[in-house]
């Protein structure tokens, strides 16, 4: 599985997570895990910049990490999803 994640934040507001999916078949099993970020403690909301359906929510720990957060079921071959997480 070739699945990359990358976390930015844009502005103090504005936090954007990548996920690539390098393999030229469906991902339907992966979680992707950040330690450490510059994300606030608490519960985020998604919304997608690219891609669609319905993600789940995203609740980041107090060093700004989350551990196996799926957005969602699967991310299609070749598949880019850019979504933008907002503090609830």
């Amino acid at each position: 599985m070739n699945l990359q994640s990358r976390l930015k934040a844009i502005q103090p507001m504005v936090i954007i997570l990548v996920l690539v999916n390098l393999n030229n078949i469906l991902i339907s099993q992966y979680s992707p895990t950040i330690s450490k970020s510059a994300l606030a403690a608490g519960t985020y909301s998604v919304l997608p910049i690219l891609g669609s359906g319905t993600f789940a929510g995203l609740t980041a720990s107090a060093t700004g990490g989350f551990l196996k957060y799926v957005p969602l079921a699967e991310v299609p071959a070749y598949g880019t999803l850019i979504l933008q997480l907002h503090l609830k």
